[in-house]
């Protein structure tokens, strides 16, 4: 009896097809059994640059983040190199914008013992267009209880379920850095990082994800508008994440 053996490659491809015919429940389970053949960091980061695009439904992201996450693969890049800068400058408080999953926190805060983050996600839908289209409200409530559940007991990390901006206005605390991964559209980066640079110490840091993605051209626009206006340039580090530190 003969056994085939199936490629990743030609699985990613499959799955690249389904995700284009709109079948993102099969997309999802081609790229799980692609990563199971190939489990490798580099193919979780290729799973993870096709399911960006994805429509966040539950049925779809959901089960492909945790599958990866199970693995101890995916976000690696983005995670560590957050963690590295806390660590180098000892930064003790920060803002996340933008929560979502809340993976990005749990692994700050248990990277970083000596780190108090605020999670600011409104937990509903925005805007059109900034992948959430199909998404119920019954759906953000859900998550955001399960965000809580997970970030919450760790006693070093608070959620201000407010729309960034809404966050900014009341916000009456100085931090070491803010960063930004909410709305990824140019105005949303933009109006995020004016907001949110007033609160930021100086010698501190502003921060985000997504820099240079294809899917996300506002991103870079609006982190050099806003920072070449001040005569700064960003660092760009691994996994899209970009930083800049404020002037003393």
């Amino acid at each position: 009896m003969t056994t085939m053996f199936v490629d990743a490659s030609v699985l990613f491809g499959e799955a690249k097809a389904a995700k284009a015919a709109g079948e993102h429940g099969r997309a999802c389970d081609l790229l799980r059994q692609a990563v199971e053949i190939d489990p490798s960091h580099a193919a979780a980061e290729r799973m993870l640059k096709l399911i960006e695009t994805l429509p966040a439904l539950s049925f779809t992201y959901t089960r492909v983040v945790d599958f990866l996450l199970s693995k101890g693969m995916g976000f690696n890049e983005q995670l560590v190199a957050t963690e590295n800068l806390i660590r180098k400058y000892d930064l003790r408080v920060g803002v996340e914008l933008g929560v979502l999953y809340g993976y990005h926190a749990q692994h700050l805060v248990e990277a970083c013992p000596n780190l108090f983050l605020y999670g600011v996600d409104a937990f509903k839908k925005l805007r059109v267009g900034n992948g959430y289209d199909d998404v119920t409200q019954e759906w953000f409530d859900g998550l955001c209880s399960k965000t809580r559940g997970i970030l919450e007991p760790t006693g070093r990390w608070q959620l201000v379920r407010k729309t960034t901006l809404e966050a900014a206005a009341s916000f009456d605390r100085p931090i070491d850095f803010v960063f930004v991964d909410a709305d990824h559209g140019y105005e949303g980066v933009r109006d995020d990082i004016e907001a949110w640079w007033r609160h930021v110490k100086p010698g501190g840091f502003v921060c985000g994800h997504d820099y240079d993605q294809p899917e996300w051209p506002g991103v870079r626009r609006a982190v050099e508008e806003c920072l070449g206006k001040r005569g700064l340039k960003p660092t760009v580090d691994r996994g899209f994440v970009w930083w800049v530190r404020k002037p003393v």
